[in-house]
């Protein structure tokens, strides 16, 4: 790898050597590198992660209107509709959240965590709950 720094206007860039294979400033001249050599090291420099996290489309997203632009009313209709769906969803995963942070509290004061990492965790609960109840007085 070969690094160049920026110098002022009219100046060569100082190229700094970052691999010990390049001897020379020539050695790293395009023509002089051969194209097997290059393949190589982007082989090597392209891996594959260890992890890739499943990729779901949203159910959600999915719903596209398909009124007419023009009639106001319609599509208002429409994206206040989307919202009750996307709010009913929320309503209804608060729970299985909540569950689940509260199992990590739990298993969190067994191994002896800070209470500052704890109550980020009550926290959200609090925030969920709170959210949760506002949605449905909303109904």
């Amino acid at each position: 790898m070969v690094l160049a720094t920026k110098q002022p206007t009219g100046e060569r860039p100082i190229i700094k050597q970052a691999v010990h294979t390049v001897k020379k400033i020539e050695d790293v001249h395009p023509s002089n590198i051969k194209k097997s050599t290059l393949d190589g090291h982007i082989q090597q420099v392209i891996t594959e992660p260890n992890y890739l996290p499943p990729l779901n489309k949203s159910k959600l997203s999915s719903v596209q209107y398909k009124g007419d632009l023009d009639d106001h009313k319609a599509y208002q209709q429409f994206q206040q509709e989307k919202q009750h769906a996307l709010e009913s969803s929320f309503i209804s995963a608060v729970n299985t959240k909540v569950t689940t942070l509260e199992s990590l509290i739990t298993k969190g004061r067994k191994q002896g965590m800070k209470q500052e990492q704890l109550q980020e965790a009550i926290d959200k609960i609090a925030l969920l709950k709170k959210t949760q109840q506002s949605l449905l007085n909303q109904d």
